[in-house]
């Protein structure tokens, strides 16, 4: 359609509204074709968080309108929403309300974010504007005449074992780093049992889905005691690309360091190296020195072009958290001019070990684990501000399932899954006996938009599918879990099962929450 057609058609939509309610019209635009469509050609624009569609309970789908204002003060707007009800109004259904101070006296697009949506359902949407008086008190409220429709897809929440070149031929491990570059996922280390370590490493391309072995140095990951380790367990991993001093010049690197380099869990025994491998000449180039104790199973997640790490433990379990700039790091002047302290999540100062952490939409999660008087489910988001060298953390809904260290966590899009793990007190390696405590199985679903976790049993236990281990959901710890950046699944993977032999597991599990691809 030509856009002088578009323009009077949007004419004649606004001459019709000025009967309604307070001489009002919002209207949607129409839809982008690779974003969701409307039932009601024209009049609906929108589109859901990474491009996927709305699939699952308590998902959320953005949507832009737009309202024109004819002199009237305009002081709240948004949407409502409702599978039931033909013309959904506030109060009675789903509804986003934003308050304005001031409104201009022209077209102003928002955003809203539906929530409480359902898989596999029609919906009715609405935009509407609240009209106040001078001293900003709400006196009529004008609604859209126009109902748009979506239908969101069927959901999957399934979880699908992993063969042949879809699976690492890594056999039987735990303790072992998992992180990705964009959809690429590196995955190695951790131990076999016994103190049997590993220093292989493997690298997964989506774009074929196999998964490939990579040259490894992770024997250089020493700590300064006992000379080079042959291999680590419980280190930590993630990727990084940043400018480097020639402008323009992008480096692009994985670092992979800290950890246990002899399995026997001592103090001596933890490093406080990384190591680094350039993705453009595949090759590594670099070694240097984290400027915190050296430590094993720590935890870091990713922002921008700078790492964060945190906790672990050394001598003593640990609290602090560093944030790591590649681009200072190897200016010529330091070598540790790269490792800044940031604060700690509330300022505490109690250590913790076995905790989990991610990163999506900007920002950087982590919680659980375990300090020394028990287990823990507070869970926290970090905002970095300025150029990333510091940053607030705000706590947010804890964790519902019960408190636990070691579990595996992932991010699908804009969601975050974390599950299984463990809260058992004494030594996991020594056979039935030797702990007490629990393994899980479940897993759980965290929405950032609405700080809010999905309920138990909405979110499938480990291993359960519609195939294999149906009804015999799968208790693990010390998995490994990991996503890529904008694949449409999920993974977690091998582990612990203490009383099991070999305690060390060698499956890998894909998730995958809800159908990729468009509505209609």
């Amino acid at each position: 359609m030509k856009k002088t057609g578009i323009a009077i058609i949007m004419l004649f939509l606004i001459v019709m509204s000025c009967k309604k309610e307070s001489d009002m019209y919002s209207f949607f635009r129409q839809t982008h074709p690779q974003n969701l469509k409307t039932l009601v050609d024209g009049e609906f624009y929108s589109w859901a968080a990474a491009d996927s569609a709305v699939i699952l309970a308590d998902y959320f789908l953005n949507i832009q309108g737009e309202i024109t204002s004819y002199g009237d003060s305009i002081i709240a707007y948004g949407h409502c929403w409702s599978k039931d009800n033909a013309n959904p109004s506030i109060g009675h259904d789903f509804d986003t309300t934003y308050n304005l101070s001031i409104f201009p006296n022209n077209s102003s697009t928002y955003l809203s974010y539906l929530s409480n949506l359902e898989a596999d359902t029609e919906y009715n949407i609405r935009s509407f504007a609240i009209f106040g008086d001078a001293q900003g008190n709400p006196v009529d409220t004008g609604y859209n005449p126009v109902v748009s429709k979506i239908s969101t897809l069927p959901a999957i929440n399934e979880w699908f074992e992993q063969f042949g070149d879809a699976r690492p031929n890594a056999g039987g491990r735990f303790d072992a780093v998992a992180f990705n570059f964009g959809d690429t996922i590196f995955f190695g280390s951790g131990s076999s049992g016994e103190t049997q370590l590993n220093n292989d490493l493997y690298m997964f391309d989506p774009s074929t889905g196999i998964w490939e072995a990579m040259d490894t140095q992770l024997d250089k990951i020493e700590g300064p005691a006992r000379g080079n380790g042959e291999s680590v367990m419980q280190a930590t991993g993630f990727a990084l690309s940043w400018e480097g001093v020639v402008p323009g010049d992008i480096k692009k690197s994985i670092f992979i360091g800290l950890g246990d380099y002899f399995g026997e869990d001592i103090r001596e025994d933890k490093s406080k190296k990384f190591i680094q491998y350039d993705l453009i000449e595949k090759r590594w180039v670099q070694q240097t020195d984290f400027y915190g104790f050296r430590r094993s199973n720590a935890v870091s997640f990713t922002i921008g072009d700078k790492a964060y790490v945190g906790t672990g433990k050394g001598h003593v379990l640990l609290f602090d958290w560093w944030v790591f700039d590649p681009a200072a790091e190897w200016d010529g002047d330091n070598n540790t001019i790269g490792w800044q302290p940031i604060d700690p999540p509330g300022g505490t100062e109690v250590g913790r070990t076995g905790a989990v952490a991610f990163s999506m939409n900007g920002r950087g999660y982590f919680g659980l684990g375990r300090t020394n008087d028990g287990f823990l489910n507070d869970f926290w988001e970090f905002r970095p501000t300025g150029d990333g060298t510091k940053g607030t953390w705000k706590r947010l809904a804890d964790f519902p399932g019960e408190p636990r260290q070691n579990a595996a966590a992932f991010s699908v899009g804009t969601q975050g899954f974390i599950g299984t793990g463990d809260n058992i007190i004494g030594d996991m390696e020594g056979g039935v006996g030797a702990y007490s405590g629990e393994i899980f199985s479940d897993v759980y679903r965290y929405d950032p938009f609405n700080n809010r976790w999905t309920a138990a049993g909405d979110v499938r236990d480990y291993t359960l599918d519609k195939l294999i281990n149906i009804d015999n959901p799968k208790k693990v710890t010390r998995a490994s879990g990991f996503s890529g950046r904008t694949i449409e699944y999920g993974f977690i993977g091998f582990g612990m099962i203490p009383e099991a032999d070999p305690r060390a597991q060698d499956d890998y599990w894909k998730y995958q929450p809800w159908q990729g691809g468009v509505t209609q």
